[in-house]
Parts: structure tokens; C-alpha cells; sequence
């Protein structure tokens, strides 16, 4: 690997890309379509047999259906038993289904057979000794259907020609029923017969050593089924509620017009706010647009009031008081933007000490972000006097939607040093800030402290890989705020983390150096990451997909004349082929004959933009 560190300090580069640095801010670089891998910095030449506790090999040799024993290396897997009576000829054998889960079957085996003395330890490789094969074909579970009703089902015989006695025998599973669905491979009993037809008794009575172990040497890193590290951009786990750094919600109360409270949770966020003058009767209020997309406007509200004391947490439902509903309604704010909106009043007969307001509505319902500049509170009906808001009082942001779909959680073995590969679709970006949402169990697991590395190569590491394939440079590191930045709650979306940054990448690697309790975690896990930055466009790149190529051309021509002139069909020219993979990027098309004669037409008229930014900037 080769690995550069970038000095901390941001280049004034940064301001001439950024244009209006106090009219912009970063956007969510990250969706669940992006390309994203995990890894495990420390190489790994470990056995992946491991077991629960409770569902050890011995359980395999109890006879008893009720209990079982599990492996999460899945194939080739299996275990290795050495009946008390040493020198057996075997010739038949049996597998009985576990209790649950019918894709974790084992569907078919290898029977091998040793005289030596068993040194592979437990959840090794089971390769310390001298082994010779004895036997192999299907199970006698493929027949048995896969649902509960086949479940502690005992298997057809298998029977063999085999005429050497062994001291042990180790039986390996290559294929399992659903190695997609299945987390391990599992068997509630496993039984060696002297006969050919499986009667009279197992060669394993009482006193058997077992071991598991696992053919296949553990990979850096590896994931348990459907936590692998797709789920940490499928947005699912937690909270919608959250805000970039720069526009938190204390910026709607700020008494600035010119800075903005912005969630990403859309319709149904809002904010709780606890006036420092106490307990108060509010009876209208008046919002600030802020500075861009006015889709991003409330056009409904809900107001609530509670007298508890509040113990909702940051970007959170915002449930955890009594709240009694005030008023609703809609209103309707200027087009201007840091523009103050007209009074609206609230039917208010009571006194409170903090209010919750819930934006129910946007101006473009499907716009996913919403924001205001300010939010006044008045004790008259027409919003004159002072707002009893005051900047120092306490604020904080919540949504109550939660994020669709079931909640899900990224595992990853490798433990420290653990992490992903992601390469937003958006294209090239800067990246500067990141958030975090906690995983559903196990607070050990949490990642303490962490790395991020960017580069601009193509993404060669493969998947469960060192991922070190690839040139990464050091963009930033430090370690958690192991109450904010990484909650304790569960599935709880910690505090936007700032990293300085004013470099491009094509992709970035993020890895967690340290866990909250590493002797007492297994893994490390969190339920989702997203990234915030500006993606810097290709000039040329018209559709916003990361490349420049003959649909620009195709949006180009669409929008001639409104949104793109001449000089911007210069950019696509000079720039055809790069920001993605072209079947031809060698040659340059040439523009239609009816764009040139527009060209010769419209003359000195058109006026030159050039677009900085391939995206709308919050």
C-alpha cells in the first residue's frame, strides 16, 4: 500500500470552487446505489470455523435432535470426532436437520479417516494430521424438504465400501442448501455406523473428543449474511433527522438571516426549542426562507407544547416528552429567499416551557430536505414585539419519520482496522464531514476512532480484501465522541464528524482503528454512514452522472439556449471521455449540423457559464 498524508490546512483553492462559501453547504455524497466494498487493513491467515456458545460439535455426537451444532464457516466447514474405541470400520452414516433455518443443511459431505493422534485445535483448520479420504457424495438431507416440517429429520443412510479401521474421522462439508440465505451451516446429530445400512449403533458413545474447524483460511474481513456493507447505504437504520455541519438547528435561531437550519429528514422534521424566559404562551409565529431551492419551504406545520423536561435527543424522533397539540395549518413563505414570511397565528390558551414545531409539509413535497433561515415565536397574534427565542436557548433538530424500511446493521469481522470502500455515483467530490448511525446491538462494537483515505484510481481491492490495491492518500483521522459523534442509543444517528478537507476523490476508504470495548466485542458494526461534501463536476458533464459523454450531448441540445450556451459545448468537446469508462473516448464527436447553424445564428449573443457545480448545492 502506498499511503501519503495531506497536511490539514485548506488550500484557498477550495474558495474559488466553492464560489459563495456562505450561500452553500455540503449535500449527502452517498445513496444505496453506490459502489461499496468492506475490508480489513490486518491480513488474516485464521480458520473462519467458529461456533455459539451452546451449539459446540459435541452436540453433533449427543444423540439428542434437540440440540445442535452450528458453524459460521459455512462450506468446508465441518468437525473432527474420535470415538473412545479406537480402530473402528465404518461404512454407512447418517445426518439428522437442526432445528431451524433449513438453508444452513449441509447437502454434501467428505469422510476422511486418520491412525494419528489429534492435534488440530479447536476451530482450526483441521489439517494437523494425516488424512485419507474414505468417502464423499450428498448428505441424505437434499430429498427432505426445505421447511419447518423437515426440521430434527434424520437423513437417508449413506452407505460407502470401506474396509481400513481408523482411531477418527473428520467429515467436511463442501456445499450447504442456501449458501446466500444461510449464515453457517448447522446439523442437530451426526452418526458413523460398522454396518452398510445404518442399524445397530453409532461407533460414538460416550467420551468422544470433537473439534470443529474450517478448510477455507478466514478472509481480512468478513461479513455475517445480509449485514454485509451494502446496508450502510441503503437508508435504513435509524433516524431521518440530520443536518450538515454549518446549518444545525441553532442557526434558525441565530437572529442571522443570512445562515440556515437545513435536515435532511424533509417533510415531517422540525425542531424542539426551550425559551430561557420559561414558561410562555405562544400565539403566532414567523418563519425565514433560506438562501436556495425554494422547494425546500414548509408550506404546512404542526405546533406542540409540553411542560416536561426535555430528554429527546439530537436528531431524534422527538417523542421522548408529552407533547399536547397546539395548532396546524399551512403557510405560505415568499419566493425571496433570507426572506421573513407573514405572522401566522396559533390558537393558544396555555402556557409552556418548550414547543415542538413539525414541518408536515414542503413546498415540493418529494424535495427530501427541508430548511428555514429563522423561526420567531410571539406572545401576540400578530407577530409584533420580540420573538422570546432567544440564540442561547436550547434547540435541537428531529424528525418524526422514521427511515423506511426494516432497520439493518453492517458487521464486520475484522474488528479494528475493519472498514469500506464506497465511490459516490455523483462522480468526484470533496468530502467534508461524515456521519455515523449506530448499530441495533452490542455497544462494544462501536467504532472509536477512525481513518479516512481518498484516491482517484480505478477500485481494483477486491471485496473482504486488505484494500490496498489502489493509491490512497490520508485525508483525516481522530477519534469519536463516544457520546455524541457514536450514541449510545441504539440506531441512533450521532453527530455530524468535520473533516478537513479540500482535495478531490473518486473514492474514499474509511477505517475504524479503534472499537469502544475491543476485549469484549467481536466485530465492529454501525447501522449506516453518510458522507457530505460537493461533488465537482467534470465541465461538460451536463446530466450530472460522473462522465462526459454523448447523453451530455444529447442534455446539451435539450436545454440550448436556456441553461447552456456555446462555451459550454466547448467543455463537453474538450472534455469528452473523462469522469467514467467510454467504449471510445479516443474520438470526439463532432456536434450536429443543426447545432452549429444555432451557433452562427445566436452569434455574439450567447453569454458564457461555466457550471462549477454538477449538482444543487444546499
Amino acid at each position: 500500500m502506498k499511503t501519503k498524508y495531506i497536511a490539514s490546512s485548506v488550500g484557498c483553492v477550495v474558495l474559488g470552487l466553492l464560489l459563495h462559501a456562505n450561500q452553500s453547504a455540503a449535500v449527502t455524497l452517498l445513496s444505496p446505489n453506490d459502489f461499496i466494498i468492506a475490508i480489513d487493513l490486518d491480513p488474516s491467515t485464521t480458520s473462519q470455523s467458529s461456533y455459539p456458545g451452546g451449539e459446540s460439535p459435541a452436540n453433533a455426537l449427543d444423540q439428542n435432535s434437540a440440540t445442535k451444532y452450528l458453524n459460521f464457516g459455512k462450506e468446508n466447514s465441518g468437525l473432527i470426532a474420535q470415538p473412545s474405541v479406537p480402530g473402528t470400520i465404518v461404512q454407512s452414516l447418517q445426518l439428522t436437520t437442526a432445528n431451524d433455518a433449513p438453508a444452513r443443511d449441509p447437502l454434501t459431505y467428505e469422510l476422511y479417516g486418520t491412525n494419528d493422534t489429534i492435534t488440530s485445535p479447536d476451530n482450526g483448520f483441521g489439517d494437523s494430521e494425516n488424512w485419507n479420504l474414505i468417502s464423499s457424495g450428498v448428505t441424505g438431507l437434499l430429498d427432505l424438504e426445505a421447511d419447518p416440517g423437515e426440521r430434527f429429520t434424520k437423513g437417508v443412510v449413506q452407505s460407502f465400501s470401506n474396509v481400513t479401521s481408523y482411531d477418527a474421522y473428520r467429515i467436511v462439508f463442501p456445499t450447504i442448501r442456501d449458501s446466500g440465505g444461510a449464515d453457517s451451516v448447522q446439523l442437530a446429530d451426526f452418526d458413523l455406523f460398522t454396518s452398510n445400512d445404518g442399524t445397530g449403533s453409532s461407533v460414538f458413545g460416550s467420551g468422544n473428543t470433537v473439534r470443529a474447524f474450517d478448510l477455507d483460511p478466514a478472509p481480512a474481513t468478513s461479513s455475517p449474511g445480509g449485514q454485509g456493507p451494502d446496508v450502510l447505504i441503503d437508508a435504513v437504520g435509524g433516524f431521518s433527522s440530520s443536518f450538515p455541519g454549518g446549518e444545525e438547528p441553532d442557526k434558525a435561531i441565530d437572529g442571522n438571516d443570512l445562515t440556515k437550519y437545513l435536515n435532511f429528514g424533509g417533510k415531517n422534521s422540525g425542531f424542539i426549542v426551550t425559551p430561557g424566559i420559561g414558561s410562555s404562551q405562544v400565539q403566532s409565529f414567523r418563519l425565514t426562507t433560506g438562501n436556495d431551492n425554494p422547494g425546500r419551504d414548509p408550506s404546512a406545520w404542526e405546533l406542540y407544547g409540553t411542560n416536561d423536561a426535555i430528554s429527546s435527543a439530537q436528531n431524534s424522533f422527538g417523542t421522548a416528552e408529552n407533547w399536547t397539540l397546539l395548532d396546524s395549518g399551512t403557510v405560505t413563505l415568499p419566493l425571496g429567499r433570507n426572506t421573513p414570511g407573514s405572522a401566522v397565528p396559533v390558537n393558544n390558551a396555555s402556557s409552556w416551557g418548550s414547543y415542538k414545531m413539525i414541518f408536515t409539509d414542503l413546498e415540493d413535497t418529494n424535495d427530501p430536505i427541508m430548511q428555514i433561515s429563522e423561526a420567531e415565536l410571539y406572545l401576540s397574534n400578530n407577530g409584533s414585539g420580540s420573538s422570546i427565542i432567544d440564540p442561547s436557548d436550547s434547540i435541537i433538530a428531529i424528525d418524526e419519520d422514521p427511515l423506511s424500511g426494516l432497520q439493518t446493521t453492517h458487521v464486520n469481522f475484522g474488528k479494528e482496522n475493519g472498514g469500506f470502500i464506497v465511490t459516490p455515483a455523483g462522480g468526484t467530490s470533496i468530502v467534508d464531514s461524515f456521519q455515523i448511525t449506530t448499530g441495533g446491538d452490542e455497544p462494544p462494537r462501536d467504532p472509536a476512532a477512525w481513518e479516512l483515505y481518498g484516491t482517484n484510481d480505478a477500485i481494483t481491492s477486491e471485496a473482504f480484501g486488505t484494500g490496498s490495491e489502489e493509491d490512497w492518500v490520508l485525508i483525516d483521522s481522530g477519534n469519536f465522541d463516544l457520546f455524541n459523534e457514536i450514541p449510545e442509543g441504539r440506531h441512533t444517528t450521532g453527530a455530524v464528524v468535520s473533516v478537513s478537507n479540500s482535495t478531490e476523490y473518486r473514492s474514499y476508504r474509511m477505517v475504524f482503528t479503534a472499537l469502544r470495548d475491543t476485549l469484549s466485542a467481536n466485530s465492529v458494526q454501525l447501522a449506516d454512514v453518510q458522507f457530505f461534501g460537493d461533488f465537482v463536476s467534470t465541465p461538460g458533464d451536463f446530466d450530472n452522472d460522473g462522465d462526459v459523454d454523448g447523453d451530455d450531448f444529447l442534455a446539451w441540445q435539450r436545454s440550448f439556449g436556456s441553461e447552456f450556451d456555446a462555451s459550454d459545448l466547448a467543455d463537453w468537446q474538450s472534455n469528452y471521455g473523462n469522469g467514467g469508462p467510454l467504449a471510445s473516448a479516443n474520438t470526439v464527436p463532432e456536434p450536429s449540423t443543426a447545432a452549429l447553424v444555432g451557433f452562427s445564428l445566436l452569434g455574439v449573443s450567447l453569454r458564457s457559464r461555466r457550471r462549477m457545480l454538477g449538482f444543487v448545492i444546499s
